[in-house]
Formats: structure tokens, C-alpha cells, sequence
């Protein structure tokens, strides 16, 4: 008989609400096509993976027999569709070589494909000589390797865009993809707790209800990377690539200035969606003689020349006096949103927008009366 209780209940609402979210993002056709596929592909997939177990706590194993083997978990396909994913939304465009990263998922798919059409029989002898003591341990290392090395391969695939958004934008902070390193992050964790439970099966293997809390963690990831990929679905993340001129000898710190200084003279600086290109072009040089003499000479990224510039742009109004709101003043700086403005305010000024107001407001208080006596 065939009975939902609390467990096999909690899994199914993972299990629906990956899946509902994966048929929103293939419906998604304005931007990140690509992406959005992806991730949708990624999300079923990890649905199907908490799928035997909301039908083992039901025990629709024990009523249909015939369900064993069934290609629901294909473990080797997670870490090429995160990793694709993740590409795709950054370059937007995939992988050339993508389709053989999905190889191994495919032959784990054709194994198990072939031995769920099997007679029952045949099965269950199948499992006892070959899938428990050989198949098992061997595929249960190659899906931890597998997911470990993918999502290494994916982190340095988000680092690089931070790093590239540096280099290249002036507000990169709309484009920072908080969301996907938290994912990222909660993923690490996941198959940290896939180890675990990988090692300690080993030693002694757990029974279903002994994995139920890790299936439970699975189905909050899904929950997350699915709330969070379809709030981000419609974002068309800009794709920064290095600049590709050759330049022979690095500038020296006096081009940087010279650059710097001309950037502040024409108050390019202003413009909220400059970017090294159209700086570069501002200025008449090639973007990666900006970008190198910026960082060899100054030692910042295009991202933090700027925004230094910005920021001294403020205190200069709020010195002279200037009585416009502290948004209002970001704004005509250049700042696409106060979380921006005020972070990188602490960070080169070393106090908020609202402390420097009063420090410099109060200043003029002790000076007036001098002035005034004298």
C-alpha cells in the first residue's frame, strides 16, 4: 500500500517545486536562453535524484517491485549542467564542447536504462552479484569526483566574471551575482555532505531514513537555486571578456596619471555606464592600454579608479556645502544604487556618506566663528 507521510511528502514538495520552476525558465525566452535551459535541466535532474526516495517512504517499491533501476538518478550529469550554466550566463553563449562534458551522464543513463527493462528476477540477482559489491562503490566515487571538480571548475568560472566586471564596468554591483555565489556556497555543502555520506556507506551502509536529512538539505538547495534563478532569469548579466590587444611595454605610472587626470577633467567619470571601452574610446587608446596602465600605475582595477573618483566627487559637494540629498548627490556622481554608493563610500572614504556630512557640517560650524571674529 501506498501512503504520503510527513517524509515522503516533504521530498515531493521539493521534487514539484523543482520541476515547476524548470518549465518557468524554459518559458523564459527573453534573455538567457541558454542559461535558463541549462539551469531548467539542472533542476529536473536533481528533482529525479530526491524522486526515489519520496516513493521509497511511500513504498511504492514494495507495491511495484518493478520501479528498481529506474534511471531517475544520474548523478554525473549535475556538475556539467551547473558548471554549462553558470558559463552560459556569464559569456552568454555555451561551452563548445559541452555536449561531451555529458558523456558520462549518458552512459550512466544507457546502464541503467538497460537494466530497468529487465525482468524482476534478473534484477534483483543483478543487484545482489553486481550492482552492490562493484557497481555501487565505483559509481558513488565518480559522482563525488565528478560534482567536486565541476564545481571547482564553476567557482573559478564566477571568480574570473567578478574579476572581469572589475576590470571593465564602473557599476559592477548590479552584476555582482551575490545570488549565484550563495548557491555556489550551499552546493559546496551539499557535496561535502555527499562525501560524508559516501565514506561513512562504506564503513556501514545507512538505510533510507538515516539519508532522509541530507535528501532534506538537497531539497532546500533546489529551492533556492530555483527561487533565485527565476528571479534572475529576465537579468541580461553584460559579457566582459579580456581586452585582447597586445601591448608591448606596460605603462608607466605617469600615463596612468595622465589618463586618471583626464578621466576627472572631462568628468567622464559621471557617466553611470561607462565602461573601460567607452573610456578607452573617450580617451583615444586601446581599452588594454587603460586597463594595464590603470593597474600598473595606480594599482587600482578600472572599477575602483573610478569609483575613487566618484566618491572625492561627493566629499567635494558635501565640503562646499552642497544641501541635495545624500542619493541625489550619488546619483549625479555616477552611482547606479545607494547599496553601491555607500559601499564604496566606507571604502574610500573610511566613513559613511551620512558621518562625513556631519564631520564636515561641523567643521564649518567651528570655523564661522573665527571667520566672523577675524
Amino acid at each position: 500500500m501506498i501512503v504520503f507521510g510527513a517524509r515522503s511528502i516533504v521530498l515531493l514538495l521539493g521534487v514539484v517545486q523543482g520541476v515547476v520552476v524548470a518549465g518557468l525558465l524554459l518559458a523564459n525566452v527573453r534573455v538567457n536562453r541558454a542559461a535558463n535551459a541549462f539551469l531548467a535541466a539542472l533542476l529536473v535532474a536533481l528533482s529525479l535524484r530526491m524522486l526515489p526516495y519520496v516513493l521509497g517512504f511511500a513504498g511504492a517499491y514494495g507495491v511495484w517491485p518493478w520501479l528498481s533501476f529506474a534511471p531517475f538518478d544520474i548523478a554525473l550529469v549535475y556538475g556539467p549542467l551547473l558548471w554549462v550554466f553558470v558559463v552560459a550566463l556569464t559569456t552568454g553563449r555555451t561551452p563548445a564542447t559541452w555536449r561531451v562534458h555529458l558523456i558520462p551522464a549518458l552512459v550512466q543513463f544507457a546502464y541503467y536504462a538497460l537494466v530497468f527493462v529487465q525482468p524482476l528476477a534478473f534484477k534483483n540477482g543483478w543487484d545482489a552479484r553486481v550492482q552492490v559489491p562493484f557497481v555501487v562503490p565505483f559509481e558513488t566515487l565518480a559522482d563525488a569526483v565528478s560534482m567536486t571538480a565541476y564545481w571547482i571548475a564553476t567557482w573559478q568560472t564566477y571568480r574570473a566574471y567578478q574579476r572581469a566586471l572589475d576590470a571593465q564596468m564602473s557599476n559592477r554591483d548590479a552584476f555582482r551575482l551575490i545570488w549565484l555565489r550563495d548557491v555556489l556556497i550551499a552546493l559546496a555543502v551539499a557535496i561535502a555532505v555527499f562525501w560524508l555520506l559516501a565514506l561513512t556507506g562504506a564503513v556501514h551502509p545507512l538505510s533510507y531514513a538515516q539519508r532522509f536529512p541530507g535528501y532534506v538539505y538537497l531539497a532546500i538547495v533546489v529551492y533556492v537555486l530555483g527561487l533565485q534563478g527565476w528571479r534572475h532569469a529576465a537579468v541580461a548579466y553584460p559579457s566582459v571578456v579580456p581586452p585582447v590587444e597586445v601591448v608591448l611595454a606596460a605603462p608607466d605610472s605617469s600615463a596612468a596619471v595622465d589618463f586618471a587626470a583626464e578621466i576627472e577633467r572631462r568628468g567622464l567619470w559621471r557617466d553611470p555606464d561607462m565602461t573601460l571601452a567607452s573610456a578607452a574610446t573617450a580617451l583615444g587608446v586601446g581599452t588594454a592600454t587603460l586597463s594595464r596602465a590603470l593597474n600598473a600605475g595606480l594599482g587600482q582595477n578600472f572599477n575602483a579608479a573610478i569609483n575613487r573618483m566618484r566618491v572625492v566627487g561627493v566629499q567635494s559637494e558635501l565640503a562646499a556645502g552642497a544641501t541635495a540629498s545624500l542619493l541625489d548627490l550619488a546619483f549625479a556622481a555616477g552611482f547606479a544604487s545607494k547599496a553601491s554608493f555607500n559601499r564604496a563610500f566606507k571604502t574610500y572614504a573610511g566613513v559613511t556618506p551620512t558621518e562625513y556630512r556631519r564631520s564636515v557640517g561641523a567643521q564649518r560650524l567651528i570655523i564661522a566663528p573665527h571667520d566672523a571674529i577675524s
